[in-house]
């Protein structure tokens, strides 16, 4: 009977259509996988990094003291180093928002659904208040069972700074000095996919440019062994652009997307004659500076 109640609990994580809240993955990491790398939460209308410690995952220097924690100025840097690497394609990621005041709010602060960590953690994960509360964690990876950080900041606290935040070992929110250590999940608004933030539809179209071609091998090639996120998320899905990122760009060379189609893949004639007689020759080492 437990069993079947969580099924019941976790289903409408992943149906659209009728359910009142949903997540949808989307940008695979491997094309037309299901390796989301996020997720749009149709109950706030916002997208959600899949990987909840990404900061740490990634390598982000300062995270990786305390396992991910840092303090709210460094979570705010982190986020503006996703938003200056394009990450996913897009450049407005930022920190969750906390509503102030939040009516939702009981008296001891839990069962916050107004504020978008406290609408996740309740309303799209269906997890309740108090000690061992947090027991659906959806299709994320990586979700601490600890605070996070909002991006709201709060003037309760006059002596100094101070900022929201929520935890999601057993869902209160509260506020605290800015310069505790905690958690950062990046989110943005509205759907990445319907934003047209998702990238190419042509894989190997590392620049966004609708075509795969010579220009993309040229990105491949000047960040090989750097950060993948220059690819826009249309490489083989590796942290660091690989040799697997030329293979795709090479099987996909002269593809390209006709102007308002939606997944219609025209190869161009010209660049086509130019995959038959230069791919063979194309070299794999990384271009001398």
């Amino acid at each position: 009977m437990r069993l079947f109640a969580m099924f019941l609990l976790a289903a409408p994580l992943f149906v659209a259509g009728e359910c009142p809240a949903a997540l949808l993955g989307r940008i695979p990491a491997t094309p037309e996988g299901t390796d989301y790398q996020a997720y749009y939460d149709t109950a706030s209308d916002t997208t959600w990094l899949a990987d909840a410690n990404y900061a740490f995952t990634s390598g982000y220097p300062i995270s990786l003291y305390g396992g991910g924690s840092m303090t709210w100025n460094w979570a705010q840097l982190w986020v503006g180093t996703l938003n200056t690497a394009n990450h996913l394609g897009a450049n407005d990621w930022r920190l969750p928002t906390t509503l102030v005041p939040d009516a939702s709010c009981n008296s001891w602060n839990y069962n916050c659904t107004g504020s978008e960590m406290g609408s996740l953690y309740y309303t799209t994960l269906g997890n309740v208040a108090g000690s061992g509360g947090f027991t659906n964690s959806g299709p994320f990876t990586n979700v601490q069972a600890a605070y996070y950080w909002s991006g709201t900041e709060s003037d309760r606290n006059l002596n100094s700074n101070a900022a929201w935040r929520f935890n999601f070992d057993y869902g209160i929110q509260d506020d605290i000095i800015n310069y505790a250590n905690h958690f950062a999940w990046a989110v943005r608004d509205g759907d990445i996919e319907a934003a047209g933030s998702v990238g190419s539809l042509v894989a190997g179209d590392y620049n966004m440019d609708g075509i795969t071609d010579a220009a993309d091998y040229t990105l491949w090639q000047d960040n090989l062994d750097l950060d993948s996120s220059v690819l826009n998320g249309n490489g083989s899905g590796a942290s660091t652009v690989v040799q697997a990122d030329y293979l795709l760009w090479k099987t996909h060379f002269g593809e390209s997307v006709a102007s308002g189609s939606e997944a219609d893949l025209i190869p161009e004639p010209t660049t086509l004659l130019l995959a038959l007689l230069g791919l063979a020759s194309v070299p794999l080492r990384r271009r001398h500076r």
